[in-house]
């Protein structure tokens, strides 16, 4: 993250999936793709850091148990992990993500329904401070790739 915010000053997102099967999979930023799609492989868990946003706070809502792990919250630059990589942890079914300035977008691609299209956590009007939630509450499908914007 601090070489691309050195690189090119402004708002940017970078994430990466643990995906079941491959594992961390090289960072992507600003809307590319993070995870698998068409291959049935769920994400474990994501890392998301950010610049220009003020930080970033997340959670994962996880097969069976929900959200199983407090909101975690961290600043610009720092990593934010959410969901787990343990070889029992429950794989991830949705998340939620705010910024501290500014909003984030999300698209989540859940297994069973495809990209759920691009949302945002601070529409036209709405008050400061809000989360957007990607994915799905159905513990018969799970997520399997997203995209963030800031």
């Amino acid at each position: 993250m601090s070489r691309l915010a050195a690189r090119s000053p402004g708002r940017h997102i970078c994430y990466r999936a643990n995906v079941e099967g491959i594992g961390w999979q090289k960072p992507v930023c600003d809307g590319a793709t993070a995870g698998t799609v068409g291959k049935g492989k769920r994400i474990k868990s994501l890392n998301i850091a950010v610049s220009g946003t003020k930080g970033t706070a997340a959670n994962a809502f996880v097969h069976n148990e929900e959200w199983k792990t407090p909101w975690n919250g961290v600043a610009d630059g720092v990593d934010n992990y959410i969901g787990g990589t343990a070889k029992d942890y429950p794989y991830m079914l949705g998340f939620v993500i705010n910024v501290g300035d500014g909003a984030v977008c999300q698209n989540a691609h859940v297994g069973a329904y495809g990209w759920g299209g691009l949302a945002c956590d601070k529409p036209l009007g709405q008050a400061p401070g809000n989360y957007i939630f990607g994915g799905t509450l159905d513990n018969n499908t799970w997520l399997d790739a997203v995209q963030f914007t800031v």
